[in-house]
Parts: structure tokens; sequence; C-alpha cells
């Protein structure tokens, strides 16, 4: 929470800025078993002055998987969702992304099989935002189309 006041050409401009942030999470580590990942998040800014009104919500899920099953399997998963509101213009946005991959592997071999699913829900463009006192700026990442790979990979 912060209070201040600049001067810009002799005129004292009073603004007042609130940021919160909150995030919670939970995984696990087993060794060459099921392992997770859960994350979530909530943020609010507000920056406010006599002529300017910046307001941003975003709410944040993360979750990731792995799992190893007929000793040389491994199933990974992830997934974000997030949602996004610039409350000063009323604009509402959400994102879901998710990516799996499954892989076979033998420790005696040097060969990896691997098929490999990107942005599984064909997710266009994820918003953000960030601002201060100067400048308030909301960011679009153009996110890589649906992407279905099979590899083979050798290692030396």
């Amino acid at each position: 929470l912060n209070n201040y006041s600049r001067i810009i050409n002799d005129v004292v401009l009073s603004y007042q800025s609130y940021l919160l942030n909150n995030e919670i999470g939970l995984e696990s580590r087993f060794k060459g078993a099921f392992n997770f990942e859960l994350e979530g998040s909530y943020s609010f800014n507000d920056l406010s002055s006599d002529n300017l009104e910046n307001r941003f919500e975003n709410w944040t899920a993360n979750g990731s998987t792995e799992l190893r099953f007929f000793k040389h399997f491994t199933w990974r998963t992830n997934v974000e969702y997030t949602y996004f509101k610039n409350q000063s213009s009323g604009e509402a946005n959400d994102f879901l992304i998710a990516n799996s991959s499954l892989e076979y592997w033998k420790e005696s071999t040097a060969w990896t099989f691997k098929i490999q699913l990107t942005n599984a829900f064909d997710t266009d463009i994820k918003f953000s935002n960030s601002f201060n006192q100067f400048q308030s700026i909301e960011n679009r990442r153009f996110v890589q189309p649906r992407i279905l790979l099979f590899a083979v990979i050798y290692n030396l």
C-alpha cells in the first residue's frame, strides 16, 4: 500500500497504489512414483490518482503430474489456467494451456521414443499486465498453435 506525490511542471499529483498477491502450493516428490504439483495464486493491482484509474485482477492455477509405469514409460502433463480482468475497462479473458507427453526409455539403450502434445486446447493469446506511477502496460503473448510431435532420440 503506497500513498505518494510527484511534482510535474509545478503541479502536485497524488497517487495511491495497492498490490495484493496470494499464492498457495502443494507438491509431492516420490522417487519412481506418481508426483504432482498444484499451485494457485491471486493478485490484485490498483493505481489511482485524480485523473488515473488502473485496476487489474489475475487468478492463476497450475498443475503438473509425472507418472512412471511399466518401468520404462513416463507420462507428464502440465496445465495452466489464467483469468485476467482489467476492472478499469471491464475487459476479461481466461486462458487454458495444457501440454502432455509420453516417453519410453530403457536405461540399457541409447534410444528414447516420445510423443508430445503442446497447447492441447489451441489457445491463441495470453494477456498479462504491469503498471507503476509512470506507465501501465498490458501485454499480449501470442501462443504457438497446437503441436503433436513424434520424436525418436538417440544419445551418443
